[in-house]
């Protein structure tokens, strides 16, 4: 259900806006003023959003309804959205209202929608905008994100930090190594996907100091970090773990050796022959 709705229309990058003739950008201030009828249209989308049947064996799902009706709404909705995010998240339903929100929410008027907080806005609206802020290409993100790295929550804090590793901000290096060892167990993939595509080196020395210790924890910490900010060129330092009778280190640095060398995907539960016969083609190639 949730795979079905990511595949409304999205809109990831903002428009441009038109520069007047002093060359000088004016940013929109404040969102489009509901009418009327919108305003009862975009009520009972987000009644369906959070109360609406979904039941996919009969093909009948209000709620995916509920989402196209706020999306059909459009900007001026916003507001309505962002205060009723904390309600949609006890009946399970924030999903679906984000779903919504990456439409009519442009990266152009992130600002406007950052302007509508407080001190009483729920941390869960600050999470979705600082993981629009982090992915977004606008010019001030760095600036929005350190403004807000040290928020009370973790979530917060985590969008925060991989946004700016991303732009390649290395006052969060520290962070951002606590963030990939406390959570490597239980959400490595997740980590993979949302610190993918990122310039690689920004940890090199770190990695390299983790990789040649004794310690089996802090090496398997630096395959990780080398998985996701490795270079090819630094490859060798793979060399000894691969070889290692260690079951764990050895498929870290398999894995490390097919992300950042071979460009594939990382392995999640080879077979015992798999892995010794990997870690050996490994050990040959670099």
């Amino acid at each position: 259900m949730a795979i079905a709705l990511l595949c409304l229309p999205q809109h990831i990058f903002g428009q441009e806006l038109d520069a007047p003739a002093n060359d000088q950008v004016v940013q929109k201030v404040k969102f489009a003023r509901l009418k009327s009828k919108e305003n009862k249209s975009m009520m009972t989308a987000l009644r369906l959003i959070e109360k609406g049947v979904i039941n996919e064996e009969d093909d009948i799902n209000e709620v995916s309804g509920g989402v196209e009706q706020l999306i059909a709404v459009g900007e001026g909705a916003i507001p309505k959205c962002l205060t009723s995010f904390q309600r949609m998240a006890k009946t399970d339903r924030q999903l679906y209202l984000t779903v919504a929100l990456d439409s009519i929410l442009l990266d152009d008027d992130l600002h406007i929608a950052l302007d509508l907080c407080n001190r009483k806005t729920p941390t869960e609206v600050y999470i979705y905008l600082m993981s629009r802020w982090a992915d977004s290409a606008r010019d001030d993100s760095s600036e929005v994100l350190l403004a807000h790295l040290k928020n009370d929550s973790e979530e917060v804090q985590y969008h925060c930090v991989r946004g700016l590793i991303r732009r390649g901000d290395d006052s969060v290096v520290a962070a951002c190594i606590q963030i990939i060892d406390t959570r490597w167990k239980d959400s490595k993939q997740q980590l993979r996907r949302d610190f993918s595509g990122m310039a690689r080196g920004i940890m090199s020395s770190i990695i390299e100091e983790k990789l040649t210790t004794p310690n089996k924890k802090s090496r398997l910490l630096g395959l990780h970090l080398f998985e996701l900010f490795g270079v090819k060129e630094n490859a060798n330092l793979l060399a000894d773990n691969l070889n290692n009778s260690d079951t764990a280190l050895r498929l870290g640095a398999i894995n490390a050796c097919r992300v950042v060398v071979a460009g594939e995907g990382p392995l999640l539960r080879p077979s015992m022959t798999e892995l010794i016969e990997l870690a050996n083609s490994w050990s040959d190639k670099i």
